[in-house]
């Protein structure tokens, strides 16, 4: 331990903290922010929900950190095109807190599950943001983590290169439960036995019309899941928001 710290010091003076936002100075790089961006970070204390031109709703409840903003989007961006893990860390743990502190019934469940990414697109892009942060954030609030019995069967456009109605359509039947064919439900197999029963918190980066995280949902519900609730980072613009009922 004393090694590792040792190294970070060193490596501090080699190449100082720098806020990820602006890239001034910092004083710990485990903060990733300087104060006043940290100021800038706008929380989102609302209940979402997904866009009704989605179709049927098959998530319980959604929340998410931040609002889609400058300063979270620059982290996120770090975070996710340039593997910067320590971000990851950051907003993980940051968002660990507020289920505890604001979401102690989203805390009530089986386990996590991040939205997963087509193979091909994860070779390219070496890792899943939204795994890394459902690993993190199962162990601080001492979670299971079922992202691996789930997988992306079809290779979809990114959704943010899409027009909205094409966002709509794209993530339809493209995910599946491990080793069962049927997307629709009309068959059942092994893994069903996975998530029968349980309640489970779907976890993602980004949070917009909620189509993609919809689908996840469906999957889920048509295998036998009881509740199935939507935690993301940052909420974009095209999310709905609705008046928050602490009693529902």
């Amino acid at each position: 331990m004393e090694i590792y710290k040792s190294i970070i010091k060193i490596v501090d003076l080699i190449l100082p903290p720098v806020c990820f936002s602006c890239h001034k100075r910092i004083i710990n790089q485990t903060d990733c922010l300087c104060e006043t961006c940290s100021l800038l970070l706008k929380r989102n204390h609302e209940l979402l929900q997904i866009n009704p031109r989605v179709g049927e709703n098959f998530l319980d409840k959604i929340v998410a950190t931040f609002y889609y903003e400058a300063v979270i989007r620059n982290l996120i961006h770090h975070f996710k095109y340039h593997e910067i893990f320590i971000v990851g860390r950051f907003l993980s743990n940051i968002t660990a807190e507020v289920l505890k502190t604001e979401y102690p019934e989203l805390l009530d469940v089986d386990g996590v599950v991040a939205v997963p990414m087509h193979k091909t697109r994860q070779r390219k892009r070496v890792y899943n943001q939204a795994y890394y942060l459902a690993k993190h954030i199962a162990k601080k609030c001492n979670l299971k983590d079922y992202s691996t019995y789930v997988t992306k069967s079809q290779n979809m456009q990114k959704q943010s290169f899409l027009p909205f109605e094409l966002r709509i359509k794209n993530p339809k039947n493209s995910f599946r439960i491990k080793n069962n064919s049927s997307l629709r439900g009309t068959k059942q197999s092994k893994s069903v036995a996975i998530f029968k029963g349980k309640s489970i918190l779907i976890i993602d980066d980004v949070f917009t019309t909620g189509a993609t995280a919809n689908e996840l949902a469906k999957l889920l519900k048509m295998n036998g899941t009881k509740n199935v609730y939507m935690l993301a980072m940052a909420s974009g613009n095209s999310s709905r928001k609705i008046t928050r009922n602490r009693n529902k």
